[in-house]
Parts: structure tokens; sequence; C-alpha cells
């Protein structure tokens, strides 16, 4: 093929239009190199603690059609499942039973005050907001006949019977950060109409104003909102969080505000109060990442989800993180002419063909996932001279719960036949 040399002088005038292009066309999103691919946390989970606790709020309801039970489990497996080798859980404590949890795990962490450590503590069943406080109430709390009838009794139930949301925060080990605070509670009232808690009980949490440094609370409802009881399943906040904190690529303090956008729709308002930097986030779990090589004679350009992935003629190879669901991939060519001078209507140009080729492979497994090869050396179609056109176009599948790749069907020719590719393959599931 001729004039090579001049095709690269102009290589960086076309990647610049190629940009241009993307940037205009299709919604296609285009990003700096540099801006491809953030850079994620790096501080491990392993050094992470985390206490795992529910209270039935249906009290004769056994476990294992408990709502508030089964979501605490589904979040100790997620945490389990990231690599979290410190989680415990327990279920229908008394006040002095989850207090003494509390010393128990500050002590413990607190053996290896040099270690960065990390926090978190997950809570399901009942609370109450109370003169500007907020208490988890535990599974001896007087709900029932006889309910405390005044102010007094009532402050004296909350002593034996529950554990105040700032007993849990300053429960963490003082070396914690982040430490993670998730209340999953407010739920309808569960008091006795003839008591005083039962007649003036406001719903959701109240903000206590106070500013906990290094911390970061989360409540399923919003101020004086309520959360339905969960009947024989996790309830929806739960259940989102636990599928979040396992996704591939899922970093700590990320988890909340895409967990505040799932629940957006619903009556219940979640929030989440964050005094934490990001320089204290943690990696939950690798995000799925495939090496991509792309060579062309012309430019070309990779897309993933109509958005620049990757250019051959910069860094190979190159990164491609891949998101939960479906990842359709676009690869497109731009064939530019070579000038021999002259005016373009007595054959200034010369046509010109293309080539293109692509590798995308996982990292450990011998054989690329993924192969493109394609020439056109005398392009039948003016339409494909100086433009960008679909070359070849793929779907990969990430798997949110297992993390494992799949490519959902054979790479497809756009701009002829259905291209031979070998059998499908399957990856092992992210780590």
């Amino acid at each position: 093929m001729s004039h090579v040399l001049n095709r690269r002088t102009w290589s960086w005038a076309v990647a610049t239009l190629i940009l241009g292009f993307l940037g205009t066309t299709h919604g296609v999103h285009a990003a700096p190199e540099s801006s491809a691919m953030p850079r994620p946390p790096t501080r491990p989970v392993q050094f992470g603690r985390a206490l795992v606790v529910a209270n039935r709020t249906i009290p004769n309801l056994e476990p294992e059609r408990n709502g508030s039970i089964l979501g605490a489990r589904m979040v100790a497996d997620s945490l389990t499942l990231v690599g979290l080798a410190n989680v415990r859980t327990a279920t229908d404590l008394t006040a002095p039973q989850l207090r003494k949890l509390l010393q128990e795990r500050k002590a413990e962490a607190e053996v290896d005050e040099e270690a960065e450590v990390w926090s978190l503590f997950y809570y399901g069943g009942h609370a109450v907001q109370w003169k500007g406080r907020n208490y988890l109430l535990m599974t001896d709390f007087p709900m029932g006949t006889p309910a405390p009838t005044d102010e007094a009794a009532i402050e004296k139930a909350l002593l034996e019977h529950a554990v105040s949301l700032q007993e849990v925060i300053n429960s963490a080990p003082r070396q914690s950060h982040p430490n993670v605070v998730i209340i999953d509670a407010c739920r309808n009232n569960p008091f006795a109409s003839n008591g005083m808690l039962g007649k003036a009980w406001s719903g959701g949490f109240v903000e206590e104003g106070v500013a906990w440094p290094k911390t970061l609370v989360a409540h399923s409802a919003g101020p004086s909102m309520r959360a339905a009881d969960p009947w024989q399943t996790a309830s929806l906040y739960t259940g989102a969080l636990a599928g979040l904190l396992k996704l591939p690529g899922a970093t700590l303090l990320g988890v909340f505000p895409e967990l505040t956008h799932i629940m957006r729709l619903t009556s219940q308002w979640p929030v989440f109060i964050s005094y934490v930097s990001a320089e204290d986030d943690v990696l939950l779990r690798e995000p799925a990442t495939l090496l991509a090589r792309l060579a062309a004679d012309d430019e070309a350009v990779l897309l993933r989800n109509e958005k620049l992935v990757g250019m051959a003629g910069r860094k190979q190879p190159f990164p491609v993180v891949l998101e939960p669901g479906d990842n359709t991939f676009r690869l497109l060519v731009y064939n530019q002419r070579s000038f021999t001078g002259g005016f373009e209507i007595f054959g200034g140009y010369r046509r010109e063909g293309w080539s293109v080729g692509l590798s995308m492979e996982l990292p450990g497994f011998p054989d690329p996932m993924i192969t493109v090869s394609e020439t056109e050396l005398t392009p039948a179609s003016e339409a494909r001279h100086g433009r960008l056109f679909d070359v070849a176009t793929f779907t990969l599948h990430l798997d949110p719960q297992t993390g494992e790749i799949q490519r959902t069907e054979d790479v497809r020719g756009v701009w002829r036949d259905v291209i031979p590719s070998p059998e499908r393959h399957s990856s092992a599931p992210v780590q």
C-alpha cells in the first residue's frame, strides 16, 4: 500500500477528526486517554471488619421467613465473597448482647493499632427517633402491652433495651477509616396504641447534627419516612445493597450514591451522610478488565457502549473495563485517501484500501476472547473513502453476580458477511 509515510504524517490530524466525529455522532462520548480509566482505590478489602446484625421485625415469624434476617445474610455473603475475612453475623440480640459485640470488635482491632483497618456495621430491624437521637430497638424492647406511658418510662426502656446510633459509631476502632454504618430500619409503627411511643411515633431517622470524622452513615429511610417490613425476602434497600457490594469494580464509598439512585422511585427516600474523603475508599472487587490490541494501516477506534475505549497508534495494549450486563463493541476504521497532486476531479486522490486487526484477552488466559482481522485492498464502495465506518461489532456479557464474562454472539462483520470465528469462550469469575 503506497504513501504510508504520508498517511502517518497526518495521523494526529486524522485522530483529531475521529474524536470530533465521535463527539457529534450517535451520542458517542469521546474522552481523553488520561480520563478513560480512573485510577481505582488501592486500599485492600481484606483489612476490613464487618459486624452484621438483624432482629426480627415480626417477632413470632421463624428466621427462615423473616426479611430482616434474610437480608443480613445476603449482606454478609456479599462481603465474604469479595474477600473480607472478618465478617461476624448476629441475630435477635438484646441490648447487652449487642453492646458486648461492639466492645469486642473495638478491642480486637486495636490490638494492632498500626493496621489501616476499615469498619462496617449493618443493622436490619426496628429503630426509633427520640429527642433528637436515633435508637436501634432490640428484641426485648417492650413494644406491646404494657407499653411505656410517659417520658421517664420511655427513656428507661431505651437505656435498657435499645442501642443508640452514637454508641455504634463510637464503637469503631480508633484507626478505622472509613467507618461505615448502615441502618435498614424505621419500619411501620411497632408500638402499642395505648403507649406514648405509639401515639407520638414518627418514622424515619432524625438528623443528629453531629459531624463524625471518617464516618459514613446510611439510612434506608429518609427523615420522617418509612420503610416497609420485609416479608419472606430481603427489603428492596438491603437486596440492592447486597448486589452492589459484590459487583466487579465496586468501591465501598461508590456503593451508596448508586444505591440512592436505584431507590429514587420508592417512597422511603434513603439517604447517606458522609464525612469520608475519597482517599479512604476501599476497592471491594477488582474490575472486569480485558487487554486489547488494535492495529490498522489507517486510523481505527474501538467503542464500548458508544464510548471510546481505544485507538490504533496509541499505547498498546490498553485496558478495557467492562460494565455489568451487556457490553456492545464497535470497531471502526478511517479509510484515508492519499494525495497525489492536482485537483480531485482530475484524479488528485488515489483510491486506497485498509486493514485492521483487533485482539482482546482476559489476563491469565492463553487464548484471546475476541480476534478480528479484516482487509479490503481496493474498496468497492466510494462511501468508504475518506470516512469513518463500521467494520465489526460484538457483545460481551458480564454477569454481575458471578463476574463471569461471556461472548453472547459471534463477531459480526458489519461491512460484509458474518466473520467466521472460533468456538465461544467464557472466563473464570473475576475475583
